[in-house]
């Protein structure tokens, strides 16, 4: 009789542990899939509106350490599931991200948490202000990181998004994410009942008797959603009268670590030399076609060796001839090449704030990629 209790209570703590990551699971799958991913190409934009549901349940049921392994663990799924490709890209880059919103999630889950404890009445203001804040913060600094912003999932809403040319994303950010915290913070008085049926109309009249009491949150931001809305369709522009230009995209489609995985110098070499014929006849194969492009654009790195070194200071022979050979190949072209990182700059520099594609041609695999794109720019 004297063990049954302690049975009891071991039985109950399983069960809140498996809730909680059942909860936290179903987040990760929800912040992910809002995003383009391998198995939605678009992804699903209208669950961001009540993505973080889950986790602040958690919050709700959980003490302030408890929170902190909640959102050690959120950090860990989400990140793990929405930038899979960083571990394929490199085990590194995986670890270090994946580690650094281990960190982050588990210091914002005890800020909110915190919010909920000091803020009884009006906690899901506060901490909806948190989460804005935190989305904000995470882009600052060296290890300011863009990727996951929930009013980034909103790009097909076009409409919705047009306010970011005032607010920047976090305006759309703060639309998206306020029912969450509202519906999680009504939820609150949720009485679980036995059977689907009943645990719906419990859901209900919580949610019901909570706008009775917080309808004008609300309202306000009801009103902020329609009115962002018309703008966004009074604002919208036909952009087919704007100047446009071809440009061929290219992306010879080779592994980026070869080359430096090279056990041997001139294997390296050989792997960069490689990869440097493929740029090149991708080139030509893009310029010989019709209509001619105006600009061709490597990937990022499509070319490794340091160009400006290499030319000044000519340490290593077989390095040298390899850039030379570049610059002699880009030297003979009347069309401008230029690589990922380049065209940003020279984009940022001719004040061009958007590449709007218009048209696109592929051919077999992908390799080669034209489109035409419309120029918008603020002077």
């Amino acid at each position: 009789m004297k063990v049954q209790p302690k049975a009891n209570n071991s039985t109950k703590y399983i069960k809140t542990i498996l809730v909680n990551l059942g909860l936290v699971t179903a987040a990760a799958l929800l912040f992910a899939a809002v995003f383009p991913n391998p198995v939605f190409e678009y992804g699903f934009p209208f669950l961001a509106w009540i993505a973080l549901v889950p986790v602040l349940l958690v919050i709700r049921k959980s003490s302030i350490v408890s929170c902190a392994g909640w959102g050690a663990v959120y950090g860990f799924f989400a990140y793990a599931l929405f930038n899979y490709w960083l571990a394929a890209f490199h085990p590194l880059a995986g670890t270090i991200v994946y580690s650094i919103y281990i960190v982050y999630l588990a210091i914002v889950f005890i800020l909110l948490k915190l919010a909920e404890i000091l803020f009884p009445k009006r906690a899901y203001l506060v901490q909806w202000l948190i989460w804005l804040s935190f989305e904000y913060l995470r882009t600052l600094g060296f290890l300011g990181y863009s990727y996951g912003i929930i009013g980034y999932s909103q790009w097909r809403v076009i409409p919705l998004i047009q306010i970011a040319g005032v607010t920047g994303v976090w305006g759309v950010s703060a639309l998206v994410t306020f029912p969450s915290f509202w519906l999680a913070f009504a939820l609150r008085g949720f009485s679980a009942e036995n059977g689907i049926g009943k645990k719906i109309a419990a859901c209900r009249a919580a949610v019901k008797e909570f706008f009775r009491i917080e309808k004008i949150s609300v309202i306000v931001w009801a009103a902020a959603l329609i009115a962002a809305l018309v703008f966004g369709i009074v604002s919208m522009k036909d952009f087919s009268g704007y100047p446009s230009a071809d440009i061929a995209l290219i992306q010879h489609n080779t592994d980026p670590w070869a080359a430096s995985n090279a056990p041997t110098s001139p294997q390296i070499i050989e792997a960069y030399r490689k990869d440097l014929v493929t740029l090149k006849r991708l080139s030509d194969q893009a310029l010989a076609s019709e209509p001619k492009p105006q600009l061709v654009v490597w990937s990022e790195t499509a070319f490794v060796p340091r160009i400006y070194w290499h030319l000044i200071y000519r340490t290593n022979q077989d390095f040298w001839l390899l850039t030379k050979d570049l610059l002699d190949y880009l030297a003979a072209k009347d069309t401008p090449l230029t690589q990922e990182w380049s065209l940003q700059k020279i984009l940022t520099k001719a004040k061009i704030t958007a590449l709007i594609i218009t048209r696109r041609s592929f051919l077999k695999r992908g390799r080669l990629r034209k489109c035409t794109v419309n120029f918008t720019s603020f002077l």
